[in-house]
């Protein structure tokens, strides 16, 4: 196959307004939320039908019709089909894809490009990294990892449905090891410090990952981003050798982002704030949030 690339990272990590972004280059093929709510791959036929492209609905400033739009998605449901509930709601340790498996999401993937007429795929999941598992699925893959100020992230996350409803355990069946159950009773089982600590296990896990792969891996921060998403995303065009896009660059220009990391000074109390830093101290010392 030609390049896959994934993007990876926390949710509430800006995967999301990022991806969107680059899904917009003219040679991208993304499952969307009609592959997620039918499946079949020739859904993509009404990505070429619908010009309009749909978003997330980040502040509030999206058309009537945003929900009738194609638009990039994680797509669960679909994973779930090619690789079973593992993809969903397991962290992913040590987990290698069957052959069946492999066979299935190469056999349903180039089908997506074919409907969608494009030469490459990309995708994006949150959470775990999966960089173990998809690798032994693709020859020619890349990784894009987003990572966020994780006082950030923590809060976000303490003020979202999808983790209000998930009850007192981590997101994911193997999260934690038995070491990070025992800094999660230090705090008495707080929200606050699960979070953190789910934040700082993924950031780990993509890192061993990474090196036990040797693929090909690339951060890039949210803060950078929305700082000078115009360079981060020429940056990251070089690093996949994709050519510039027309139709990128324009939507870039048109997309004010905004760096929302202000709110968690806002969200969480100082105690709180300093749980995080605590449980994610070396990881955000090496990526310079400390």
């Amino acid at each position: 196959m030609d390049k896959t690339i994934f993007f990876i990272g926390e949710g509430r990590s800006g995967t999301t307004v990022i991806f969107e972004v680059f899904s917009r280059h003219k040679d991208i093929a993304y499952l969307s939320n009609y592959t997620d709510k039918f499946y079949f791959p020739q859904t993509g036929l009404i990505h070429r039908i619908i010009k309009k492209r749909g978003k997330k609905n980040q502040y509030n400033d999206v058309p009537i019709l945003n929900k009738t739009f194609p638009k990039p998605s994680e797509a669960y449901d679909t994973w779930e089909k090619l690789c079973g509930s593992k993809i969903r709601y397991s962290f992913m340790r040590n987990i290698q894809p069957t052959q069946i498996e492999a066979e299935s999401v190469i056999k349903y993937i180039n089908q997506i490009k074919k409907y969608q007429g494009k030469k490459l795929f990309s995708t994006k999941f949150t959470g775990p990294p999966r960089i173990s598992y998809f690798t032994q699925v693709f020859d020619n893959i890349s990784f894009v990892n987003i990572v966020r100020d994780p006082r950030a992230v923590v809060a976000s996350l303490m003020n979202v449905k999808f983790w209000k409803d998930k009850g007192d355990e981590p997101f994911w069946d193997g999260t934690f090891t038995e070491h990070e159950y025992e800094i999660w009773n230090r705090y008495d089982k707080s929200q606050v410090a699960l979070a953190a600590l789910e934040w700082n296990s993924i950031y780990k896990q993509t890192e061993i990952e990474k090196n036990i792969s040797n693929c090909h891996v690339i951060n890039i921060k949210y803060e950078d981003f929305m700082e000078n998403p115009k360079k981060e995303m020429n940056s990251l065009l070089d690093y996949l050798n994709l050519d510039y896009c027309n139709s990128l660059q324009s939507h870039i220009e048109k997309v004010d982002n905004k760096n929302m990391n202000y709110k968690y000074k806002e969200r969480l109390s100082e105690d709180q704030i300093k749980v995080v830093e605590e449980v994610c101290k070396d990881a955000m010392e090496k990526l310079g949030y400390l």
